[in-house]
């Protein structure tokens, strides 16, 4: 999980990542049979949560999950 994170966010246990990243900026919606997380404007860690999100799903998309 460090290769995701920037330097200082490897102490954070999951609980504190979960709220850091998603629950004080983000709505789950779902619509259309699609669920889409919704980012606000003023979102803080907008890129640690990108950094974090292409470092996971990279290799997924280049078939190798």
């Amino acid at each position: 999980m460090s290769l995701a994170l920037p330097k200082g966010w490897e102490k954070f246990e999951v609980k504190n990542l979960r709220f850091r990243l998603l629950c004080r900026a983000a709505k789950l919606v779902r619509h259309a049979g699609q669920t889409i997380l919704k980012l606000s404007h003023g979102y803080a860690h907008f890129s640690v949560f990108e950094r974090a999100r292409w470092t996971v799903l990279s290799p997924l998309a280049a078939g190798c999950g």
